[in-house]
């Protein structure tokens, strides 16, 4: 199995679980929302270092 399949399957399986736990929180809906959408942004930002980084080592 290939280093970048290994790295994109890890950080799914975190967002999905990010994801789950924040739906199962027992909190306000708004805050909810409000947590969902920060989560995505770091999810989004792991992903583009991710990607960035495996970039420069295959040059």
């Amino acid at each position: 199995m290939s280093k970048k399949g290994t790295v994109g399957k890890v950080l799914a399986g975190a967002a999905i679980g990010v994801g789950i736990g924040t739906l199962i929180a027992p909190k306000k809906g708004s805050e909810t929302r409000k947590d969902i959408k920060n989560k995505a942004g770091e999810v989004v930002d792991k992903v583009k270092h991710s990607v960035k980084k495996e970039k420069t080592t295959e040059e």
